[in-house]
Parts: structure tokens; C-alpha cells; sequence
């Protein structure tokens, strides 16, 4: 049922929440939609769901700044992730080209030779998707540039992949000789099946980022898109289930991190992490009611843990990869 601002404000007192200001409120309210900041950011300020009571002290301006923390973080997270798919581009590029000729990309018998008819159906489908995205971009300049030519020229590769995303890339490099595989991966010293699951992860994340949704408690669905095992994991001592799986770093925000450590080189992760940091000491300013770690353990970052020698989630920095 439509709700006016005033009346949205007025829900939010009866429910325990401290409105000082409720013109300004009103303002953020109508600028960035009720239902996205309350219903997606009230969980850490509960003491009952059902139905919504806050935590006694809990000021609005402590829920939005919670929200706004999300939005940065994924405008963050996407910078990141376009400087790895760009570098991933460029070693495909390269390496395919150096190997085959650039202009055969399309060509289904210049990938995985042992696929199984079932796989070779599968990249034959999505070469022709590939195909269909480059005829899509017929007024791009790089299209314009090549075909324009006298005589006209074939797109080559490492031209050809400004035109797919990154879920394009992920597939692509899925689809991949072993051999190029192996090359690509080796850039970043870890495993075909390592750079799999990372290129996996980042495309599920990089998906909700996108697509503006709230990164705060999002884990990856899909148990194959998983990040694999990595040396990083157990120099973090990072806890385990019953059954030997690690809690932290496989399938939430933190497995993000993870990727990070792995494909940005050192200088580009410092930067990353001194970002997030600033980002976070701004919102922990703001937070009366719950603390820091409340948002920590929100987004699956992992604290410090004396009885299991877990190490806090901000030991990534220092903690070696190897």
C-alpha cells in the first residue's frame, strides 16, 4: 500500500527508530526508495523481525549510512573487477594469438580438442553468440575501423574482445586449448581450475554490483561457481565446518578479497584494500548502535578468533599468498 514520506518516517518511530531530521530524511527517502534502505540494510539493527522492532537507539541516519557504505562499496568493487577483466582480455588475446591465428577465433576447431560432443555443442553456441555480438557492434568505431578498410578486415581478437563483458570472457577462457589455459594461468602462478573459479566468483558478484542490488549478506548460489582452496586459506587459519569446508572465503565478500590477492599485483591490491578501509572508518563513525564488527560479520568477513588462531579479515593484507 502507498505510503507517504511522512508516513514511511512515521512507521519507522513507531517501530523504535530515531528520526531527528525528518526533512532531510524525507529527502533521502525519496531520492534513494524506502524499501531499498530500510528492508535491505534493517537486518543488523533488529531485535525481532517479526514484527520489526530496532535495537533500542537506533537512528536512521545509522541504517542509511549502512546503505550508502553498500552503494560505494560496489562502485569500489567494480573498478576492480573492470581492471581484471580488461588484463584478463589482454593475456587471451595475446596468448590465443601467439598460438592460432587472431583472426580465427570463431573457428570451434581452435579450442579444447578433447571436448565431448556435448561440450563441443556448447562452444559452438556460444562462438555463435560471440558472432552475433560483433555484428551488434556494426557502428562501434573499432568495428567501423577494420571493416571500413581497403580491403575490408576480419576483427581481429585483440580487438574483437572490447565487445564481450565478462561473463563472456569467463566462458571463453573455459572453452580454451589446455595449452593456452595454461598459459594464462601461469601470468597469476596459479592453477586452470584456480583461475576458473576466481573468473566464476567475480562474475557473480560483478553481476550484482551492476546490477545495483546490495552486496551486504549476497553469497554465491551456484556451489561450482566457488572459489577453490587456496594457500591463503590456511595461512589465515581461517575455521572450518563439520565436514572440512571453510566458512569464510569461498562464497562471500571476502572470497572476492581473495581473488583480489591473486590477479591484482600488490600495488593495485594495497590500493584496493586502503580504499575499502577509508570507506569503512567513515561508516564506523556513524554507528552508535551496533559496532564495526556487526557490519563485518554482515558481510563475511572473518574476525580474529584466539581458541582456533583465526586471523581478522584485514590480515589479508599482510598475510602471504603462498
Amino acid at each position: 500500500m502507498f505510503k507517504t514520506l511522512s508516513e514511511q518516517i512515521a512507521i519507522l518511530q513507531s517501530r523504535g527508530v530515531i528520526v531527528d531530521d525528518n526533512s532531510s530524511n524525507q529527502r533521502l527517502l525519496l531520492d534513494n526508495n524506502y524499501y531499498n534502505v530500510i528492508n535491505g540494510f534493517k537486518d543488523p539493527f533488529l531485535i525481532s523481525a517479526s514484527p520489526d522492532l530496532y535495537k533500542s537507539g537506533t537512528k536512521f541516519e545509522e541504517i542509511f549510512a549502512l546503505y550508502d557504505f553498500d552503494r560505494k562499496l560496489r562502485s569500489l568493487l567494480l573498478e576492480y573487477f573492470l581492471i581484471i577483466e580488461n588484463d584478463c582480455k589482454t593475456k587471451i588475446a595475446y596468448d590465443f594469438s601467439s598460438r592460432y591465428n587472431e583472426n580465427d577465433y570463431l573457428n570451434i576447431d581452435n579450442y579444447n580438442s578433447i571436448a565431448t560432443p556435448e561440450e563441443k555443442i556448447r562452444i559452438s553456441r556460444f562462438l555463435g553468440e560471440l558472432g552475433k555480438k560483433l555484428d551488434r557492434g556494426k557502428t562501434n568505431g573499432i568495428y567501423v575501423h577494420f571493416i571500413n578498410a581497403n580491403p575490408p578486415k576480419t576483427i581481429p581478437l585483440w580487438a574483437a574482445v572490447n565487445f564481450f563483458d565478462f561473463g563472456d570472457i569467463r566462458e571463453l577462457y573455459s572453452f580454451l586449448d589446455d595449452t593456452v589455459r595454461f598459459n594464462i594461468a601461469n601470468y597469476y602462478s596459479i592453477s586452470q581450475n584456480n583461475l576458473d573459479t576466481m573468473l566464476s566468483c567475480i562474475n557473480m558478484f560483478r553481476n550484482v554490483c551492476a546490477h545495483d542490488n546490495r552486496v551486504m549478506k549476497y553469497i554465491i548460489y551456484k556451489k561450482n561457481m566457488n572459489i577453490s582452496n587456496m594457500p591463503i586459506h590456511t595461512n589465515l587459519k581461517l575455521k572450518k565446518d563439520t565436514v572440512g569446508n571453510y566458512l569464510f572465503g569461498k562464497k562471500d565478500l571476502f572470497s572476492v578479497f581473495i581473488c583480489f590477492k591473486y590477479l591484482l599485483s600488490d600495488k593495485l591490491f594495497n590500493d584496493f584494500f586502503d580504499e575499502l578501509i577509508k570507506h569503512l572508518k567513515i561508516l564506523n563513525s556513524k554507528l552508535t548502535t551496533i559496532s564495526i564488527n556487526d557490519v563485518y560479520m554482515q558481510y563475511g568477513l572473518p574476525l580474529s578468533d584466539p581458541a582456533t588462531g583465526q586471523l581478522d579479515w584485514k590480515s589479508i593484507k599482510t598475510t602471504s599468498k603462498w
